[in-house]
């Protein structure tokens, strides 16, 4: 009996391999292969987003020179337009275009000379060269567009309101309302501006017409 004990107590004073705890590397779970592969897989992209205005408008002014398009008064003629315009944005969302100067070609349609031809018929309609008029600018969207695969577009979205004269035979007050984007592609001063209005106004023929002209113009601003 005194044997016995004694063999346990030395057995329980020394370590015995069989009965010690797991070590530190066994307790933590191995790594599926899957696990490696989406690892080495992964790729970290930083996508750029707008925090800040890019291309800031506040107290600066905007010259467009010039825009090119046409306009459809539905009167059998195809009418050209080149247009000069410059605002003032007084901060990021409201603007003044103070001056807009549109220069117009009339010129008939194949209908209308069809017409001329068999008829002796003159359209009865009021050409005009020159139109003036002015407008509230309203920006509430902007923001950036991918431009290949390094590269960001800067844009804003504004809406127009304002009126103006068309001179013609006699001289044609009208009211106008329009939607446009400027897109900064070639620096933060340069813009290409798509834009459409829409005006209306009377026109005297043989008797008062209400007038429904419609406007598309593609051009370029500075920003001074």
């Amino acid at each position: 009996l005194v044997f016995s004990f004694f063999e346990s107590g030395a057995h329980c004073g020394e370590p015995v391999s069989d009965t010690t705890p797991p070590s530190q590397a066994e307790d933590q779970p191995q790594e599926k292969p899957w696990d490696d592969w989406r690892q080495s897989e992964a790729r970290v992209t930083d996508a750029p987003v707008v925090q800040n205005r890019q291309v800031p408008k506040s107290g600066r002014f905007q010259v467009f020179l010039p825009m090119l398009g046409m306009s459809d008064r539905r009167d059998l003629y195809n009418t050209y337009m080149v247009t000069v315009a410059a605002r003032y944005h007084f901060s990021e969302f409201h603007a003044w275009e103070f001056l807009r100067i549109n220069y117009t070609q009339a010129n008939p349609t194949n209908l209308n000379e069809e017409v001329l031809q068999k008829t002796n018929f003159h359209p009865d309609v009021q050409l005009s060269k020159f139109q003036l008029s002015t407008s509230y600018i309203y920006t509430p969207i902007y923001g950036t567009y991918a431009w290949g695969s390094d590269s960001l577009v800067y844009f804003d979205i504004f809406g127009s309101l304002g009126a103006g004269v068309r001179f013609a035979n006699d001289q044609q007050p009208f009211v106008e309302t329009g939607l446009g984007m400027n897109h900064f592609l070639f620096s933060n001063r340069v813009s290409l501006v798509p834009e459409f209005r829409f005006r209306v106004y009377s026109e005297q023929r043989s008797q008062a017409t209400i007038v429904l002209e419609s406007m598309f113009q593609l051009g370029v601003s500075w920003l001074l």
